[in-house]
């Protein structure tokens, strides 16, 4: 396990991880849930560093040495998109609350293998770049 993440909200009980292998594990570790995994996806065809979870939605993004970012959907475990870099990506994470003129902006942030920070907004919760 290289990288760990909680959502925001305090009744959500679960909690994501990335691994090694490009794996992205999300756990239910409630009374409950007692840590059963219940999504298992490998998003990532080298080692997975960092993971990120948008507060207060299903969104997660994952972050590899295999030069990408993934936005994905936590309720159903897909890959809604790619974010593609020059080298490995060491680092992701969302900015808090929203931004840009209209307000309805997310932004994420990427730490690069090229010594390069890149910012990309994200609109409304289908993940789509911006």
């Amino acid at each position: 396990i290289y990288s760990l993440a909680f959502p925001t909200m305090a009744e959500d009980h679960r909690m994501a991880a990335v691994t090694s292998t490009g794996k992205l594990l999300v756990m239910d570790i409630g009374p409950k849930g007692k840590g059963k995994v219940t999504i298992n996806i490998t998003p990532h065809t080298n080692l997975a560093q960092s993971v990120a979870w948008l507060q207060g939605s299903e969104l997660l993004a994952t972050a590899s040495h295999d030069s990408s970012v993934v936005i994905i959907d936590a309720s159903k475990g897909t890959c809604l998109e790619r974010l593609n870099h020059p080298a490995g990506v060491t680092g992701v994470d969302f900015a808090p609350g929203v931004w840009g003129e209209a307000g309805k902006e997310r932004l994420l942030a990427t730490a690069c293998g090229d010594m390069g920070v890149r910012v990309f907004g994200l609109r409304g919760t289908d993940g789509g770049a911006g």
